[in-house]
């Protein structure tokens, strides 16, 4: 994952470090939301998905097992978060 940011600059022509902090936590989120649950559902052999930023979203049919999965990598993560529904 690229972690490098043109950085903002204020009035002094220095760079803002803490500019780019909100963009790095949505990459750190997606590089988390795909690369850990994203792959961890296809493991399991659910492929019918699609991500929108931090929501992941499937077939009725697959909900379910995409919720015990997705609980249990949170879990492997030592990740205290709880699923929204709908």
């Amino acid at each position: 994952m690229e972690w490098n940011f043109s950085p903002s600059f204020n009035k002094d022509g220095n760079p803002k470090r803490y500019a780019n902090n909100c963009l790095l936590a949505q990459r750190v989120e997606s590089g988390l939301v795909f690369t850990v649950l994203v792959e961890a559902l296809r493991l399991a052999g659910i492929e019918r998905m699609v991500t929108i930023h931090d929501a992941i979203l499937m077939r009725a049919q697959d909900e379910k097992g995409t919720r015990r999965i997705i609980q249990c990598e949170f879990e492997r993560l030592t990740l205290k978060l709880r699923l929204k529904t709908k």
